[in-house]
């Protein structure tokens, strides 16, 4: 019996963004220049490691830019403005959660993202249908360590097989279900109401 519901959160609720993409326009800087500064990096940004104290005058020191608290702060706001303004919302799976809501699950969300990106999403309105959010960032831990997984089952005080893992990464998947999770391989709101209902979930 599913008792909790555990939605992927880019390309699932919201269309996918690149980190780096979005820091190169906030520090006028190329794609490349900024993932060629990231990629070492970005394992350990991701799993919160690295705070984004550490990081943000990092990279600006790598580019030769003015790098003082001052200049982290200005750079940190822009770039938020940015994420608000670009982030798109997967209106279809959000509605989808609302009535799992209203059907008794717990209901989260578990993402690999970067601390600025884990800011952000803590902040949009759509978050507050989901009873917990787990952010790499914040929890030191990364799909698809299956670890990860059994954290989440646990905080959510439920057994792994007690739990429904949505996500579009087939990887991802795949973890799950290897901890014996049940799962759906995401592509679309439709095809994802379409197998709540075969699950009877919906």
């Amino acid at each position: 019996m599913i008792k909790a519901i555990i939605f992927d959160v880019g390309n699932v609720l919201v269309k996918g963004i690149n980190a780096s993409s979005y820091i190169a326009k906030v520090v006028n800087a190329t794609d490349r220049q900024v993932w060629s500064i990231m990629k070492p990096l970005i394992d350990d940004y991701t799993v919160g490691k690295i705070s984004r104290s550490r990081f943000w005058p990092h990279l600006l020191k790598e580019l030769g830019k003015p790098h003082g608290k001052g200049e982290v702060r200005k750079y940190e706001e822009r770039l938020l403005k940015i994420y608000r303004i670009k982030t798109e919302k997967k209106t279809g799976t959000i509605n989808i959660a609302k009535k799992l809501k209203r059907k008794g699950y717990k209901l989260a969300v578990l993402s690999n993202t970067v601390p600025d990106s884990a800011m952000l999403r803590k902040r949009q309105s759509f978050m507050k249908i989901f009873d917990y959010k787990f952010f790499s960032a914040d929890i030191k831990l990364k799909k698809p360590d299956r670890r990860v997984y059994l954290y989440v089952a646990r905080k959510l005080r439920v057994k792994p097989s007690q739990c429904l893992y949505i996500d579009n990464n087939r990887k991802f998947i795949n973890a799950a279900e290897k901890i014996r999770m049940q799962t759906i391989t995401f592509r679309n709101p439709k095809q994802l109401e379409n197998s709540l209902q075969r699950m009877k979930v919906l």
